[in-house]
């Protein structure tokens, strides 16, 4: 793959939705007619880009008014096999609607004349087998079924406005039916996610049958004249096992079908959990094959090692939209079992692997056992009751590191400890929150109002586990010390003079050996992003380094979100997880620190979330957020003068 110069727009990070940039192409299609020119589309925020050269240069033919201060954020095209074109954008700016063009150069507007005045994305689905007809699904948020609107377009005559196209509104037929029980989440009616997830497919021979996707998928068989759908793909309703709520060999949240084209029976689905295959979209029921064979995109949000003096290869992660996994072996041509549902999040292992803990969205918290070899056990919710709704997406928590029997859990604005987790039982329960053991940390609050700070890292130090430092997401970092023998402590603001104002801490590290060593990470662009202590945050320097372009923190500079302080006892290494790869220093000199990328040529330049380290065998893994897991034990040599007979057992390395 090579990039496009000409859809280079600059070097520093932009908001998600500028105007006329490249950074965000929401669609692309090719003309197969015209057989002199490479002819490329493409759906931009704001209006269509046409190249003419392949991409070697291009011109605005639909919206893209650099003028603007109110972009249409939403767009799409589509391209019918005789080279007429249909695009939408947004209503944003007054210029958003439904259009339609038989050169790519001249536009005409064929929305219908009672369709909603306020509409965000806007999906196409051409019919292959008679390509004058269409169907569109938009959000609408204030109008429609679900709030969206479902229309089929027919071409006529002419340009195809007004009289040159009839329109049907199909809204009323959207499906609104309901699955709700496990977690107060309806699985059932049509749901684009605020826009995230959603399109029309029209089956290859027939322009009735017609499949609407949002989170789930959803197969019609009269054109959505009626309410009548099978529901084929996404989550899936098991009311004798609530959590049983994905479609078997399918996954929520759907992008794209595609139709085999020597069979359209055989179709392709692409979802968030990858692709999945059919060999009959028709069938009752569907019957999917997952297909990501060696297809690895691993999204990982967290991770965890066994913990102590041990070389366990066991690892477990918590995944975006696709559970928690383990392992326990560093071969990767092996498979990882999946061990809990949800968006896997923060995750521990107990010392001996006696319990595993894991979570998912929105703070739920799992008392998990689990074999050697992936096979849950048994399995029971204890978060907290009481513990609140504000709870960031995915949760914060820790396990003291020398007492497996205390946990602490970040359940939004304050912390939770439950000082006795041998003795929450597990029953089963995947539903309710449990009581048992729970103690607010009162002195933790950081305020009761609507719009108070989430508390977003926690840790603790071994050489000191009634020390607790945590961050939150406007920039504060904060000291509490009797957090594991108190309920009431007060909080110590230790937040640096020249710590980048309202950031969020994406992490505070602390020295397992020195607990007045600590790091702070803020995850924002355009920031300084690293700070150090050496005195238990009496003081802060900037050590971000070469890590900024410029000494604002403006530019390139990457996203900093976890930091890692490894110290074997021997030597120290820091590392830091970034938007662009794995990066270390074994000497902090302030803003002279000179930071160097980790595994270029293996884990690349992928976003990171998580970094974290086991001294005692030396163990450094990574968790990348769309490139899997990545391990690696660094050595440091030491020279062994005399070993005394009887001396214990070692552990020598590398053989």
């Amino acid at each position: 793959w090579v990039q496009l110069s000409s859809t280079v727009t600059d070097s520093v990070p932009n908001p998600l939705y500028q105007p006329r940039s490249f950074n965000f192409v929401w669609q692309m299609v090719t003309d197969p007619t015209d057989m002199n020119h490479d002819v490329v589309y493409a759906a931009v925020v704001n209006g269509i880009w046409k190249s003419m050269d392949g991409g070697a240069s291009w011109r605005p033919v639909l919206g893209l008014d650099s003028s603007t201060t109110t972009p249409s954020q939403y767009t799409d095209i589509a391209i019918t096999s005789t080279g007429v074109l249909y695009a939408t954008m947004s209503s944003e700016n007054g210029h958003g609607g439904i259009y339609r063009s038989t050169d790519g150069e001249t536009w005409v507007k064929i929305s219908p004349s009672t369709f909603p005045l306020s509409y965000r994305r806007i999906e196409i689905g051409i019919a292959p087998s008679d390509e004058n007809q269409l169907y569109i699904i938009g959000e609408t948020p204030t109008y429609g079924t679900t709030g969206h609107s479902m229309w089929h377009y027919h071409y006529l005559s002419g340009d195809g406005s007004g009289t040159g196209g009839q329109w049907a509104n199909l809204t009323p037929n959207v499906p609104d039916d309901h699955c709700t029980g496990y977690y107060n989440f309806d699985f059932r009616k049509y749901n684009s996610q605020n826009s995230y997830d959603m399109y029309f497919a029209v089956y290859p021979t027939d322009t009735n049958k017609v499949f609407l996707a949002g989170t789930d998928l959803y197969r019609n068989i009269d054109g959505f004249s009626s309410a009548a759908y099978d529901w084929i793909g996404g989550y899936q309703c098991d009311s004798s096992h609530l959590s049983n709520y994905v479609y078997p060999g399918h996954h929520p949240d759907q992008h794209r079908l595609v139709f085999s084209p020597s069979n359209p029976h055989v179709a392709y689905s692409a979802t968030d959990g990858g692709i999945m295959k059919t060999n009959d979209i028709l069938a009752t029921p569907v019957v999917w094959q997952l297909m990501n064979n060696d297809y690895n995109t691993g999204q990982f949000y967290a991770l965890t090692v066994e913990p102590g003096n041990t070389n366990s290869p066991y690892i477990v992660g918590g995944l975006q939209d696709n559970g928690s996994y383990l392992t326990n072996t560093t071969d990767f041509t092996q498979p990882w079992p999946k061990v809990l549902y949800g968006d896997g999040g923060y995750c521990a292992i107990t010392h001996g692997r006696g319990n595993y803990y894991l979570s998912i969205q929105q703070g739920k918290v799992f008392k998990m056992t689990i074999t050697d070899d992936g096979t849950v056990t048994g399995l029971s919710r204890m978060d907290p009751t009481g513990g609140g709704s504000t709870y960031l997406f995915i949760a914060p928590f820790i396990l003291d590191p020398t007492n497996d029997s205390l946990m602490y859990l970040a359940a939004g604005k304050v912390i939770w400890r439950n000082d006795s987790l041998p003795a929450i039982p597990i029953t089963g329960n995947e539903s309710n929150p449990v009581s048992q053991g729970w103690h607010v940390l009162s002195g933790t609050s950081t305020g009761q109002f609507a719009n108070s700070p989430a508390i977003s890292t926690l840790k603790i130090s071994e050489a000191n586990t009634d020390l607790m430092y945590f961050g939150t997401e406007n920039g504060k970092v904060y000291k509490l010390d009797g957090c594991r023998t108190s309920t009431g402590t007060q909080k110590i603001d230790i937040s640096g003079s020249n710590f980048p104002s309202g950031a969020y801490v994406s992490c505070v590290d602390v020295d397992r050996l020195d607990t007045n060593k600590i790091m702070a990470t803020f995850s924002n662009y355009g920031v300084r992003s690293i700070f150090y202590s050496s005195n238990g945050g009496q003081s802060w320097s900037d050590v971000s380094g070469n890590l900024e372009e410029h000494p604002d923190g403006s530019g390139s500079g990457p996203s900093v979100t976890w930091a890692n302080i490894y110290n074997n006892g021997h030597t120290t290494t820091y590392y830091v997880a970034t938007s662009v790869g794995l990066f270390s220093t074994t000497q902090l000199n302030d803003s002279n620190t000179v930071w160097t990328q980790e595994g270029a040529n293996t884990i690349g330049n992928v976003v990171i979330d998580m970094v974290i380290s086991r001294p005692y065998d030396s163990l450094v893994v990574v968790g990348t957020h769309g490139n899997g897991v990545y391990t690696n034990k660094i050595f440091t040599p030491t020279t062994i003068n005399n070993i005394k007979p009887d001396a214990p057992a070692i552990n020598c390395y590398p053989n």
